[in-house]
């Protein structure tokens, strides 16, 4: 759609807005802007009037007119059709720069002298109105002769071409486009104008008869004019012109021009077609018209048996007005576009792209407006008479209403923003705003001409357009992804990962009864379930409670498995256990016994497993963990002194130990290692990014003689307490006693990874951060550096 800043000021003052802020404004609200550019007559052009125009002597195609400019008389020729005496014409002077290539100089066209030109439109840069001249008329403004032609707004004009999406069909409209500049800009909107009747005309009712069949769903307006001699102002044409929208027909423009204005969808059908048929001489005087659905579904406009037309998709050209004087019926109409749409899918008919186009993409629903418009058009500048009165056909449209809760909204948005400012900006737009029962949610019915508005997403939209995207302040994109699995899948998944990583590592999965012997549980240390709770009607007599523990089930496997003949032996098992109150939680357990690696080089004897080798496996299937040294307790299958807690984010979450003694010539293994651990502990995770130093890592040893029954544990525990971020990590290297040692001490050295996340270190902060351990080791547990 194309408008000039001249033609919306009538419904907005923008006179004192720069060009480029508006541009910049219909972008911002959505109606983007293809082109815009300021169009001005040359200099040296002026308004003129023909006095006299008589033909060339000596060129049957040529003029010669005598042309007043005010101050002077000029002699001009003239190849125009159109030109005659007592136009207002615009009239380029000598100097005048038409285009790059003509600039007007006196010149003698067949022997008689030409002092100028009178200019069509095309030629001054304008739409093209005709083929000839452009003929002035008061739609301009005052006409001075002599006056220069880009002195008239029209004339000296800022263009914008605009591309209307297909939900905004109530921009396709001038009022449309000046309502939404007046609420970006906090300005007054003119209100559509109201209809004013002279006295003594006749009344409607004497001319036409509504009537309809059926419930539509259109709303309709018919008006009835009485047409004389119809000139087209050059301000409609020009306007007209800029739409490609010009045409033959006067009447045609003239309501071309009235939907271009008001959004309104307007037909005009002759009168005398609409008549009824008469048996007798006597022409009846009274037209009468149907509305009813037709043959297709669709609503049409009926006179009799003859169909007038499709209401929003075409009209029956005989119908149509011609611009001789006569009675026309003017017919206003609504129907939501997306009936129209619908409909006209359904049945396939052809339709006509001036009608359709409109209203299958929302026209104006208030018809008043558009009714109006016109009627003032043709009586003032077209001299016509306009009978009083309407025959209306309403339609009570009801917009849903939307509750918006106002928090959701600003989520929506980006930012806060005030309930005043949303409501401000709402009633701008022509939104009705209550406010709900709680204060934060507010109840919001679009206008009936915004048929695109559904829900809270499309008020959101309005109101950041209003603010202006520029004005949202940019925030890093943040979701949640929800997960699209239940828990107990998710959970499963997680343990046969586990179970994955653990045959990886070397282990084989088994599968045992939930149930063992109470007494042999008992015998290994075991508390079993209490007597009010545990089994009624046991399987078996060795099966005769539920286990609390995985492991003995486990070392049985290991037995058999020996037996067999095997060496090598490594096992897990994920199940159930149960505690004394016979409460069910899920374990995993491993057991490794007999050889790591089989006997191959490089290993001629096999590799025996270790209690750290064995940590090793397990942490390539549960992640990395420490270890704290564990007293002995009830359970009699632990080695005293190899037995430590598994330490994961800082919890206790299994036991790691070598079986003891007297358990391995019971089972009549050799050397077995066995952990157990709480699979609830193990619980699934998202994979966390951290960030890493790029700067060198250093290691330093630290030697000391300590107290041999300080667990290291308590070494790591108080040492990060120091809070020294550059100490990254920290471990025991080795551990050594001799004849010259106290026996009561040993010789501990422990490894500092040290590294700085923002620089390199120099040696003497290295020096600084051991000095504080040792400082530390020294005050807590008395040890010296060796």
């Amino acid at each position: 759609m194309i408008f000039t800043k001249s033609l919306i000021n009538p419904f907005v003052h923008l006179s004192a807005i720069p060009t480029q802020r508006i541009y910049k404004t219909l972008n911002d609200i959505g109606l983007e802007v293809d082109s815009f550019h300021s169009l001005r007559a040359p200099d040296r052009v002026v308004v003129g009037k023909v006095l006299e125009c008589e033909k060339h002597p000596d060129a049957d195609k040529l003029n010669v007119c005598q042309v007043d400019i005010g101050e002077e008389r000029r002699q001009i020729v003239c190849g125009a059709k159109n030109v005659a005496a007592g136009q207002w014409v615009a009239v380029a002077l000598e100097g005048a720069k038409i285009s790059d290539t003509l600039t007007i100089k006196k010149a003698k066209l067949r022997g008689i002298e030409s002092q100028g030109m009178i200019c069509s439109s095309s030629e001054l840069g304008f739409p093209k109105l005709n083929e000839g001249i452009m003929i002035l008329d008061s739609s301009i403004g005052e006409l001075k002769l002599g006056k220069p032609l880009h002195e008239y707004p029209l004339f000296s004009d800022d263009i914008f071409e605009i591309d209307i999406t297909p939900n905004r069909g109530d921009c396709l409209s001038l009022y449309g486009v000046a309502r939404e500049l007046a609420a970006a800009y906090d300005l007054d909107f003119s209100e559509y104008p109201k209809e004013q009747e002279e006295d003594n005309v006749l009344g409607i009712g004497r001319l036409l008869q509504v009537s309809h069949e059926g419930k539509l769903d259109s709303s309709l307006l018919y008006k009835t004019v009485q047409l004389n001699e119809l000139k087209l102002p050059l301000s409609i044409a020009l306007t007209l012109a800029y739409n490609d929208l010009l045409g033959e027909s006067v009447l045609q423009n003239f309501i071309q021009y009235a939907t271009l204005v008001s959004g309104v969808s307007i037909k005009a059908y002759r009168h005398d077609a609409c008549l009824p048929a008469s048996t007798s001489d006597e022409k009846p005087l009274k037209a009468s018209i149907m509305i009813k659905k037709d043959e297709n579904g669709l609503e049409s406009v009926y006179a009799g048996e003859k169909k007038l037309s499709t209401i929003g998709v075409s009209q029956n050209r005989e119908t149509m007005p011609l611009d001789a004087p006569e009675v026309v019926i003017l017919e206003a109409s609504y129907t939501p576009p997306a009936i129209i749409s619908e409909g006209v899918a359904r049945s396939k008919v052809e339709k006509e792209t001036r009608f359709f186009y409109r209203a299958s993409r929302g026209s104006n629903p208030h018809l008043p407006s558009g009714i109006t418009l016109l009627c003032s058009a043709l009586h003032k500048m077209g001299g016509a008479l306009i009978y009083s009165g309407t025959h209306e056909i309403t339609q009570n449209y009801k917009p849903a209403t939307i509750t918006v809760d106002l928090h959701s909204l600003s989520a929506f948005i980006g930012q806060e923003v005030p309930k005043t400012k949303v409501v401000s900006l709402l009633k701008s737009l022509k939104f009705e705003v209550d406010l709900a029962s709680d204060d934060s949610f507010l109840a919001i019915r679009p206008p009936l001409f915004r048929h695109d508005i559904h829900n809270k997403q499309d008020i959101a939209e309005e109101i950041v357009r209003l603010l202006g995207i520029d004005t949202i302040l940019a925030k890093p994109l943040y979701f949640a992804e929800k997960r699209r699995t239940d828990e107990e899948y998710i959970l499963y998944k997680h343990h046969r990962s586990l179970a994955k990583r653990a045959m990886v590592a070397g282990f084989n999965e088994t599968i045992h009864f939930v149930f063992n012997q109470k007494s042999r549980l008992k015998e290994w240390g075991y508390t079993t379930i209490d007597e009010s709770v545990d089994l009624l009607n046991p399987i078996t007599s060795e099966l005769d409670t539920l286990r609390p523990t995985l492991l003995l089930s486990l070392l049985d496997s290991v037995v058999r498995n020996k037996n067999l003949g095997y060496s090598q032996i490594a096992l897990f098992e994920m199940g159930s256990t149960y505690t004394a109150a016979r409460q069910e939680r899920f374990s995993l357990a491993f057991v490794a016994s007999g050889l790591k690696k089989e006997a191959i080089y490089p290993y001629p004897k096999g590799e025996k497993w270790s209690l750290f080798g064995f940590a090793e496996e397990i942490a390539s299937v549960i992640g990395e963990f420490s270890l704290e040294q564990r007293a002995p307790q009830s359970e009699k299958l632990f080695h005293p002194a190899q037995c430590a807690y598994i330490i994961q984010k800082g919890e206790r979450i299994g036991t790691i130990a070598k079986l003891h003694p007297l358990a391995q010539e019971a089972f009549d293994l050799e050397e077995t290692f066995v952990a157990e651990i709480d699979l609830e502990a193990l619980k699934p995770s998202l994979i966390q990014a951290q960030s890493f130093s790029k700067f060198p890592k250093l290691q330093r040893d630290l030697t000391v003689l300590i107290g041999k029954n300080h667990p290291f544990s308590a070494l790591r525990q108080e040492i990060k307490k120091l809070g020294i971020i550059e100490i990254k990590e920290l471990f025991p290297l080795d551990i050594y006693t001799d004849e010259k040692i106290d026996e009561e001490q040993i010789s501990l050295t422990i490894r500092l990874l040290i590294q700085s996340d923002s620089k390199t270190l120099e040696e003497e902060e290295i020096v600084s951060i051991t000095q504080k351990v040792l400082d530390l080791l020294n005050h807590r547990f008395g040890a010296k550096l060796r």
